[in-house]
């Protein structure tokens, strides 16, 4: 298979935490007293593929990545893409060819 073709998926996501995260100077010896919640906050994560040098599918959803939220995402957003970004590439593919 040409590298051209293949198709890369990736997810991340960050906590709504780690955007907060109270740091400070103070004088030596004296406690930095900054307000932070002890309650777990909330995670917003996204995943998308790579092909052809486009981003395709990308998908932003609160919470972690799992099985059915990847399934669901390959199933109904990635995979109809893919239909569709293959077939405008081999309709190009062939146009070129014909020339």
């Amino acid at each position: 298979m040409e590298p051209e073709g293949l198709v890369y998926l990736d997810e991340a996501g960050i906590n709504s935490q780690d955007s907060d995260y109270p740091y400070g100077y103070c004088q030596e010896g004296q406690r930095f007293h900054a307000l932070k919640s002890g309650k777990r906050p909330g995670r917003v994560s996204y995943m998308a593929a790579w092909c052809h040098q486009q981003l395709l599918a990308p998908f932003t959803f609160e919470g972690c990545c799992n099985r059915t939220v990847f399934e669901l995402w390959l199933e109904f957003i990635l995979i109809p893409t893919l239909v569709l970004h293959t077939a405008f590439i081999s309709i190009i593919k062939h146009s070129n060819n014909t020339w």
